[in-house]
């Protein structure tokens, strides 16, 4: 299981990475006018997030195999409206950039959305 959770962890910094320089690259040069202060904010949050969620979806792959898509569907919705809570949160108190962060949450949603959903099933797939 160590090495599993390695893994996830190595990938999850390294997606993190091209993230926070594909945004640093963008909100530099090309987008100066909509930089958003807490971008590496967000990004370690999703990072944050898909680590603890990834950790226990294995975890649960392991004790718990029979139930691991009940599971799997369960913490993708709690995991859901955690981003509403903290997109919500965030809105609640910084209306000024609410255009440019809520496009960035959306756009960091999808990426790390579908690396964890490809991670998950490869990970079930070759655990078999």
């Amino acid at each position: 299981m160590h090495k599993v959770i390695f893994k996830f962890l190595i990938k999850t910094l390294f997606l993190s990475s091209i993230c926070f320089f594909v945004g640093w690259l963008a909100f530099s040069i090309f987008l100066k006018q909509y930089s958003l202060a807490v971008y590496s904010v967000v990004l370690a949050f999703f990072t944050i997030v898909t680590l603890l969620f990834l950790y226990l979806l294995v975890r649960i792959s392991i004790h718990k195999p029979v139930k691991f898509i009940n599971y799997f569907i369960i913490i993708t919705t709690i995991k859901l409206f955690i981003y509403i809570i903290f997109m919500l949160v965030y809105l609640s108190i910084h209306k000024e950039n609410a255009v440019q962060f809520l496009i960035v949450t959306l756009i960091l949603y999808l990426i790390f959305t579908v690396y964890e959903t490809i991670s998950i099933l490869w990970y079930y797939k070759n655990s078999k």
